[in-house]
């Protein structure tokens, strides 16, 4: 993968491979070099292939033999001369081997790199397959690259150890299912997308098509690709492989005469695997390369497709690091009432129908005793609208409007002396004229880091006027002065005398709706922020967020969570997790903002960066970042200029270079001297841009290794190590209504110092070292890097609490750590016509307001937390439209022609 920045993002992208699980539990598929020897378990061929028993798709030498294997993901193993080396295969419903199937090659990016079999799985062609594996009806191979330490650019190539072993798997898989060699197709992300270039280039006719995405390769390799059907993708805002590597590769071939195809996928990344996979025309040229598809120059990535989630899950979550008061959340009323209009439809309608348990009691009438019966009570209800308040004291008022509350009582018994009664069904009503409020007030509590609300008080009242209890519909009466008339109403008075116990069977189903909010009344996903701007392409950290504290008082209410990070390589976890407590948040009860604050704690980023320092892979080799200044660390000319020993190793001296980190990453207020520093450094004024906080390399290295000739081994020599400080500055970016991006500003210049010394063992002849021109080149590559980063403002999604979305507005870094603030968006309407547009809006606790009158050319917007109903009357005509919360619509006329209509803008 190509890196636009010299250090990648963050400078965190010093980062090569990943570290990978090795499981020790029995693979469900194993197969031998030679597979005519291989010992048989779960489907593996035995000693005489002709009589092999199948399982699981292994089959004997003749593949049309095989029985009908278990359809889904299957785990296997080749083993060669260098051991066992697991894999997946995805074997397609239906499949048999009554006929050929398609197969795809799949070449995973560098972060998935390992020896479980299971990582290639997560990311990429996986996670689609996964979503809808019906619709996949190819034989998909998921190799893994093995070598960690390695170059990321070139892992996957030709010549490599996987990029072989890759290609023998693939003809592992062919003896073993019945597989179509006319059409084997090719496809890599990433790390995989320059391994598909190079697979492709190395066995040309072996290929029916080849699907390159977010990669690069070498344009020496096109007229080799000349014959090759390709269609390579890219992510219009990756910021990890630039979208020209793939345009080059492709411009390469098309003017060595091939048939490459590239297409520009606007509104994703470097994860625009997303999109590719699941593009729906794809899968038909993947099919028929040869046919007539539409391979447009640009698509537009869906949301639908956005969501597509990575499988990490696959991978055991091994603990690594824990960190207390991680992520602060603050939620304001105006949020909790927002989220009000939402419960109606959040709420599980189960929960407003069940049945209540026989009530039986004694009654004295008229100088006789009875025993009254009533069974079989059903109810069932409808909630009309919610209230949702956070009050002093640590309280959250949670009010629920019931309407339309029929009880059912399916039989009654009356029994006295010699007398008795039994009648049919009975029918009470509540809340036929308006809704009648249950109400709760709650004591919000962390409980085994489970947010939970603790009943404080609970209130229902059926108004006298707002009920009725219909008399029974069938009766049967024996006795002395047992008359139906008597009977009902005796029974309508009974039931109306015990309205307090209706009401106290209503005040049982609280715990049930306590369940219920907690379930449904939770916080959003608070890391959104820290996902979004992790500045990585490989590692995102995975992370398990757990409540610490929760308390609320008059304007909101504040939950504090822990979060806990997985290690790299779950195998090696640490038996129990690093603790780390992180800064308070400064956010006060009487905090008096608006919407929704969270706050995540400045020890994140050097405790997720310690990670990939613990697993030994935050390194990265210079040649991963071509067309950088970092290039000039393995320029022998260069180098002997700065190290002017080299000399005596001549005219075949090789320099390897890497950067790494050897102290974790961190944003922290400058210390004094760095601030002296910039103030010496520039011109009168320019420390003023300073911010107060920068983002800091405590310690970095540059690691140099030689060698005299290709044939001799890489030996250590001398090493820099490099410190920085750049002041900057967060921000928000509103390119419109309904988008938001992050806006991260570097301020003023970087300070930078670096210090070399040859490693223990080098043994120079000549002890001279220009750290300075070390410097000048570094600093270089950090202004590529730091501008390049600056330009590239990744998109911040809304968060949806409830059904009620929030946007960011506010991103910045304060002494605590790193700060975002969502506000509820409203509703915007805009008129792009030449007329001016009439209409009327309503919510759903509201009637019809207007008539508004929006000119042409002008907007309007509707500060609500809510959806609005658009009613817009043309003549005997009237139109009705659902203007979403958060979303803004324009009235336009269609391209087709016609008279307008609302289309969602932004």
């Amino acid at each position: 993968m190509r890196f636009p920045s010299p250090l990648g993002r963050v400078a965190a992208l010093l980062l090569p491979a990943a570290i990978a699980c090795a499981w020790a539990a029995t693979p469900e598929g194993c197969v031998a070099a030679d597979s005519s020897r291989a010992a048989t378990q779960d489907g593996c061929v035995a000693a005489d292939p002709s009589r092999a028993a199948t399982q699981d798709g292994c089959v004997a030498a003749d593949p049309s033999r095989a029985a009908t294997p278990r359809a889904g993901f299957v785990s296997r193993v080749y083993r060669d001369d260098a051991g066992a080396h697991r894999y997946s295969v995805f074997v397609p419903e239906g499949y048999s081997a009554r006929r050929a199937w398609p197969v795809v090659l799949f070449l995973h990016g560098a972060g998935e790199r390992g020896t479980d079999g299971l990582r290639p799985t997560t990311v990429g062609l996986g996670p689609v397959i996964r979503r809808d594996p019906k619709a996949f009806g190819f034989i998909a191979v998921f190799p893994q690259c093995e070598n960690l330490r390695g170059r990321l650019l070139t892992s996957w190539n030709a010549d490599t150890h996987d990029g072989k072993r890759a290609l023998r798997i693939l003809k592992d898989v062919e003896t073993h299912y019945r597989v179509d060699p006319k059409r084997r197709i090719l496809t890599g992300w990433s790390m995989g997308g320059y391994g598909a270039w190079s697979l492709a280039a190395a066995r040309p006719g072996f290929w029916s098509a080849v699907v390159p995405v977010s990669g690069g390769g070498d344009a020496e390799l096109a007229k080799k690709l000349r014959d090759v059907p390709i269609w390579a993708f890219h992510g219009a805002e990756d910021r990890f492989v630039l979208p020209s590597e793939s345009r080059e590769m492709v411009e390469a071939v098309s003017a060595a005469g091939g048939t490459a195809r590239f297409t520009l996928v606007k509104g994703i990344g470097h994860d625009v695997w997303r999109a590719v996979y699941s593009h729906p025309p794809l899968l038909g040229w993947m099919r028929n390369p040869n046919g007539k598809i539409t391979r447009p120059a640009e698509i537009v990535a869906t949301e639908a497709q956005k969501s597509i989630a990575r499988n990490d899950d696959l991978v055991p979550f091994a603990p690594a690091v824990e960190i207390s008061h991680a992520v602060t959340v603050r939620v304001a009323n105006d949020v909790l009432k927002g989220l009000s209009y939402s419960v109606p439809q959040m709420v599980d309608k189960d929960l407003l129908s069940g049945k209540i348990a026989d009530i039986r009691e004694t009654t004295f009438t008229d100088g006789h005793t009875f025993n009254l019966s009533f069974l079989g009570i059903s109810y069932a209800g409808e909630l009309a609208d919610a209230r949702i308040e956070a009050l002093r004291g640590n309280r959250l008022r949670i009010r629920l409007a019931l309407r339309n509350i029929s009880l059912q009582i399916s039989k009654s018994h009356v029994i006295g002396t010699r007398r008795w009664a039994a009648t049919g069904p009975m029918q009470i009503t509540i809340g036929r004229q308006r809704p009648v409020w249950l109400s709760m007030d709650l004591q919000p509590h962390v409980e085994k880091r489970t947010l939970r609300f603790r009943t404080l008080s609970k209130s229902f009242e059926i108004p006298d006027d707002n009920w009725h209890v219909a008399p029974p519909v069938k009766m049967e009466v024996h006795g002395l002065g047992m008359t139906k008339a008597k009977v009902s109403k005796g029974l309508v008075s009974g039931v109306k005398e015990r309205k307090d116990r209706i009401e106290q069977e209503v005040l049982a189903l609280v715990p049930s709706v306590v369940k219920e909010i907690e379930k449904k009344l939770a916080v959003p996903d608070s890391m959104g922020p820290i996902a979004e701007l992790w500045p990585l392409p490989v590692y995102a950290p995975r992370m398990r967020i757990w409540p610490e504290s929760a308390a609320a008082d008059e304007r909101g209410m504040t939950v504090t969570f822990g979060l806990t990070a997985a290690a790299i390589d779950p195998s090696q976890a640490p038996k129990t997790p690093r603790h780390i407590t992180g800064s308070k948040s400064p956010l006060p009860a009487s905090d008096k903002r608006k919407g929704l604050r969270v706050e995540i704690a400045a020890e994140l980023l050097p405790a997720l960066t310690q990670l990939l320092i613990d697993a030994d892979v935050a390194r990265l080799h210079v040649l991963d970042i071509p067309s950088s200044p970092f290039l000039d660390f393995v320029d022998p000319a260069v180098m002997t200029a700065i190290l002017p020993d080299l000399k005596r190793f001549g005219s075949k001296l090789q320099l390897s270079a890497e950067l790494m980190f050897r102290k974790p990453l961190r944003v922290a207020r400058p210390s004094a001297a760095a601030l002296d520093a910039v103030a010496a450094a520039h011109p009168s004024g320019a420390a003023a841009n300073y911010a107060g906080h920068a983002f800091e390399i405590p310690e970095g290295v540059l690691a140099v290794s030689v060698r005299s000739s290709p044939e001799a081994n890489w030996k250590p020599y001398a090493e820099f190590t490099i410190r920085l400080s750049h002041p900057l500055a967060f921000g928000v970016r509103k390119p419109g209504f309904t988008r938001r991006a992050a806006d991260i500003q570097w301020r003023a210049e970087p300070t930078i110092t670096v210090k070399g010394r040859f490693v223990n063992g080098s043994e120079p002849a000549d002890l001279k070292i220009d750290a300075g021109r070390v410097r000048d080149i570094f600093a270089r590559g950090w202004k590529n890097w730091s501008e390049s980063f600056s330009r590239s403002k990744p998109r911040v999604p809304d968060l949806v609490f409830g059904n009620l979305p929030l946007r960011m507005e506010t991103l910045d870094w304060q002494t605590n750590g790193l700060a975002a603030a969502f506000a509820v968006p409203g509703v915007k309407l805009t008129n792009e016509t030449t007329a001016a547009l009439i209409y009327e809006v309503k919510g759903p606790r509201s009637t019809w307001g207007g008539p508004y009158t929006l000119e042409p050319g002008r907007s309007h917007e509707f500060a609500v937390p809510y959806s609005l109903v658009f009613r817009h009357r043309d003549g005997n005509q009237q139109e009705l439209f659902t203007l979403p919360a958060g979303s803004h619509s324009a009235y336009r006329t269609p391209r087709s022609g016609g008279p307008p209509l609302l289309y969602r803008s932004d």
